[in-house]
């Protein structure tokens, strides 16, 4: 999790394509105690956001 630099493009494009994202189930069970939100470009889902309030 984070940004590692790579010493030429193939790593880099080898690192991009075994990136996995997380659904919101998965976030759900990583955040139980947060409210998930939708952040929407176009009215497209851009990304998921766990926010726990206290």
């Amino acid at each position: 999790m984070g940004h590692k630099p790579t010493r030429s493009h193939d790593a880099a494009i080898h690192q991009v394509l075994w990136t996995e994202l997380l659904d919101r189930s998965q976030m759900r069970h990583y955040f139980p105690d947060s409210t998930m939100l939708v952040e929407r470009v176009f009215g497209l889902p851009k990304s998921l956001i766990a926010v726990r309030s206290g």
